[in-house]
């Protein structure tokens, strides 16, 4: 049982360290952008093009916060700075631009229609002001996940010795019985 634990404990490791679980700075990014009045199952993701980190953000639509207008469908333009703006005071993986996507607007409110525009950092930066250098948050393993994969043979070669191991002690305490096969 103890060699089972070890086993999931190796595993569980491994799928935190390839980054397969969510990371709170999405979930921060998803609860600033339902404040803001972006709703509509907000995804967010992070794409790797050449040397440069895309974020990938898109939403059903956006509606004002202003007290005069509020719950009003905002315009593409104002969505993707509402958006911006958003996403540039919280915390995140660092980035070097973003996709923002929203599906619908006051351009078009009967439509679902996606409308994304790419927004660069620099623009951001000129926008809203610097970025707080705390809110960017290094990805783990930032090397595309080269150095997660390089850990798949050492916990195979784990698993297998404490597979083997397991099955050892279940022969020597006649739990299990072996058979040979032979064809001749």
């Amino acid at each position: 049982m103890a060699l089972l634990r070890l086993a999931l404990a190796a595993l569980a490791f491994l799928v935190l360290a390839s980054g397969c679980a969510g990371p709170a700075a999405q979930r921060d990014l998803v609860r600033t952008l339902a404040e803001t009045g972006c709703n509509g199952v907000p995804a967010v993701g992070y794409q790797q093009v050449g040397s440069r980190i895309v974020l990938s953000v898109s939403v059903q639509e956006c509606v004002s916060a202003h007290p005069r207008r509020i719950g009003e469908l905002l315009g593409h333009g104002e969505a993707a700075r509402a958006m911006g703006r958003a996403i540039w005071s919280s915390p995140t993986y660092r980035f070097d631009s973003v996709m923002v996507t929203v599906y619908r607007t006051a351009d078009e409110p009967h439509r679902t229609r996606p409308q994304s525009v790419l927004v660069e950092r620099e623009q951001l930066a000129a926008d809203f002001g610097p970025r707080n250098v705390a809110l960017d948050t290094p990805r783990p393993f930032d090397d595309g996940g080269r150095t997660a994969w390089s850990y798949i043979p050492l916990f195979a070669a784990v698993g297998g010795v404490l597979l083997l191991a397991g099955m050892v002690r279940a022969i020597r305490a006649g739990r299990v019985l072996p058979i040979l096969i032979i064809r001749r």
